[in-house]
């Protein structure tokens, strides 16, 4: 399974559990407007108010870790390039000097 298929998948069951949640609020949420705890205008103000910081933390974590996580299948592919050729550069050294190198350290 590739890097791109993995995290599609993730990002399909994040939204898809982000999703149950907020609509489990939001039915919590309702309930309690329309039964007796919803009579005055302060506790509608409290619930909204309660919905639209709950939908703006969810969204704005959700797009962030996608947003964060786009460039990671490019940089896989270059680090899996950047490694054969360091395996390329390696096989044509003579020995003596590719365990020189391999034993120094930055």
């Amino acid at each position: 399974m590739s890097i791109e298929t993995v995290d599609l998948q993730k990002a399909k069951y994040a939204f898809i559990i982000s999703m149950l949640g907020l609509g489990g609020v939001i039915a919590i949420i309702l309930f309690l407007i329309f039964t007796k705890y919803g009579n005055a205008s302060s506790d509608i103000v409290a619930i909204v108010g309660t919905i639209t910081g709950l939908v703006g933390t969810i969204v704005g974590a959700f797009l962030g870790v996608q947003a964060g996580a786009d460039g990671k299948p490019a940089l896989m592919l270059q680090l899996k390039e950047t490694q054969a050729l360091l395996n390329r550069a390696f096989m044509v050294l003579p020995k003596n000097e590719a365990e020189k190198l391999l034993s120094e350290k930055e």
